[in-house]
């Protein structure tokens, strides 16, 4: 990068010329002798007075870069008399900074907004807030530390069909993927501040984070984050299957939900697909969901929040 050179400002009266912005020793009363104060040319650091011991690495050092909370460089030149009056010490130090290959990244929060989120039915436990708060938590440490440019976040709110979303809607809401602004985080915030109901439908959760993800045509690594307090209480039929190390993965899907178990995973009428697996529970269609997804290439991690048990301890 090319940087503009940053010189003192100085001042000439009947005293002579001198650093308007300046500094004394406090060693050995060197009032005599005037130095530049550090900081950048819009701000200087105002720092009067300091011993001028080489080793200290913080004062009087002129900042270079655009973040000067974490300059790319920082300089500092200033004299100290020695014992021999005339004759003076000059000190020029130079500070470094480590870069880093910072390598941006899409990710996607799939968040959980059925009614068992809501302290209202789940015994007093906060779920919802806990989502709230958490969320506009780690959108606010990514501004913080400078990253807003190298992260994109979407979220993907899902319920089941006529809750969120509309009273005729899909079941899920979504916030796109953009980069952490204020805007981004505001619409972020306000989706999430609609109300939490209806049924668990991870498996839709699932298939529009990954369609939010495989969208975004950059060549970012894709991450998807799951937020969910229980199992998944809806799904989609499954027609075809894999069997891998005895669990069940759905591979293709009917457009037709299944019985919907209430706040259970296991389907009253079990069947089998195509494929001869037998299929009890929504399980089934929500890892076959999520390992298209991660064979796409995208990363999936699930996140409990205070989970509750399955009511018939199936699929735990």
């Amino acid at each position: 990068a090319d940087y503009k050179n940053i010189s003192p400002v100085y001042t000439t009266d009947s005293s002579g010329t001198y650093p308007t912005n300046k500094w004394h020793l406090t060693d050995h009363n060197q009032t005599d002798v005037i130095n530049p104060q550090g900081g950048t040319s819009a701000r200087w650091d105002n720092n009067a007075s300091w011993s001028g011991d080489p080793r200290d690495t913080t004062n009087s050092y002129i900042k270079y870069g655009t973040d000067t909370s974490n300059p790319d460089f920082a300089i500092r030149k200033y004299a100290k008399e020695t014992h021999t009056p005339g004759l003076y010490d000059l000190y020029l130090n130079v500070r470094g900074n480590q870069k880093q290959t910072i390598k941006p990244i899409d990710v996607v929060l799939v968040v959980d907004m059925s009614g068992s989120m809501n302290s209202s039915v789940n015994g007093g436990t906060d779920r919802v807030g806990a989502v709230r708060r958490g969320i506009n938590d780690f959108l606010t440490t990514i501004q913080n530390a400078g990253l807003s440019n190298y992260v994109n976040v979407g979220v993907v709110g899902f319920s089941s069909p006529g809750y969120v979303g509309g009273r005729y809607g899909p079941g899920y809401v979504k916030t796109d993927l953009g980069s952490v602004s204020d805007s981004q985080k505001n619409a972020i915030n306000a989706m999430l501040s609609g109300d939490f109901q209806g049924g668990t439908f991870t498996q839709q959760g699932i298939r529009q984070g990954a369609q939010m993800l495989a969208n975004d045509t950059s060549s970012n690594k894709k991450m998807m984050i799951l937020l969910t307090d229980g199992v998944p209480t809806f799904s989609y039929k499954v027609e075809t299957s894999s069997n891998i190390n005895d669990t069940v993965y759905g591979d293709t899907f009917n457009t037709q939900r299944i019985d919907e178990p209430s706040d259970t995973s296991e389907i009253s009428r079990p069947y089998r697909t195509t494929s001869g697996d037998l299929i009890r529970d929504t399980w089934a269609a929500t890892l076959g969901e999520a390992k298209i997804a991660k064979n796409k290439g995208e990363e999936i991690h699930a996140l409990g929040i205070q989970l509750t048990a399955d009511r018939n301890h199936l699929g735990n």
